[in-house]
């Protein structure tokens, strides 16, 4: 097993930064909630799968808007999965997340595992915003 397998190590400190950061600004501007999840292996052959039962147990689904958004990780296999709840899912255009999981593919080919996540998180967040702004009382 490789260091970079291990999900304390797949991200560095510095791209752990940069990831929470994104994150947050995407989610200071929409109500919805974006969480990246890294694990080993997937216990199951599907990461979709895994990534459904991952979704639940963090309480995505718990959101007033249902628009809790997980990008799973299983690091020993390279496996991910982005899931959405139905709130969002039902707004997105066509082939939305079939084009985000392919503009992943493409950074994560060539071993850029922070730069997929966060070109992921910025096509997330631009969704999030366009359909579920935050808005001021």
């Amino acid at each position: 097993m490789t260091q970079r397998s291990d999900p304390k190590y797949f991200f560095t400190a510095e791209e752990i930064d940069r990831l929470i950061h994104a994150i947050d600004h995407g989610e200071s501007k929409s109500t919805g909630r974006i969480l990246v999840h890294l694990e080993r292996r997937c216990p199951i052959t599907d990461p979709l799968s895994r990534a459904i039962k991952i979704f639940q147990q963090l309480g995505l689904g718990d959101t007033h808007e249902r628009n809790g958004v997980l990008i799973y990780f299983a690091t020993e296999y390279q496996f991910f999965a982005v899931l959405a709840d139905e709130g969002l899912n039902r707004r997105v255009p066509e082939g939305f997340w079939r084009e985000v999981r392919t503009e992943m593919e493409a950074h994560f080919a060539k071993q850029k595992w922070l730069e997929g996540t966060l070109a992921a998180i910025h096509k997330i967040e631009d969704q999030l915003v366009k359909f579920f702004p935050k808005t001021s009382l």
